[in-house]
C-alpha cells in the first residue's frame, strides 16, 4: 500500500487499531541505495511528502541494516512509518485500485 499521505496513514491506524495489528509492512524499502526509497512496483517515493509521515527520529538506518518501512502503531502520538530490517515477520496490507 502507497502510504504516501496522511489519509492513508490515517486509514492504516485505524486498521490496526481495529484488528489489534502494532507493525505492518507497506512495500516500501530502501534497499538498492541508501536513502532512496521505493514502492514494491519500483516507483520512487517522493520524500517530500513521506518524510513527514514517519515517526519522529526516523528514518535512522539503526546500526546500518534498516531498509524496509513498516507502518507502526504504538499510540495515537506515536504512529507512523518506521525503518526496521527487512527480515522481520509482519502482516502486510496491499492496495488495490478498483
Amino acid at each position: 500500500m502507497m502510504v504516501d499521505n496522511i489519509e492513508k496513514l490515517q486509514f492504516l491506524d485505524n486498521y490496526t487499531s481495529t484488528h489489534n495489528i502494532y507493525r505492518i509492512w507497506i512495500g516500501l524499502d530502501d534497499m538498492a541505495t541508501e536513502s532512496v526509497y521505493m514502492w514494491s512496483d519500483q516507483t520512487q517515493a517522493n520524500m517530500s511528502e513521506i518524510l513527514t509521515l514517519f515517526i519522529q527520529g526516523e528514518p535512522n538506518n539503526d546500526l546500518g541494516i534498516e531498509d524496509c518501512v513498516e507502518f507502526r502503531r504504538k499510540s495515537k502520538s506515536a504512529s507512523g512509518l518506521n525503518d526496521t530490517p527487512c527480515d522481520y515477520y509482519r502482516p502486510f496490507i496491499c492496495e488495490h485500485v478498483v
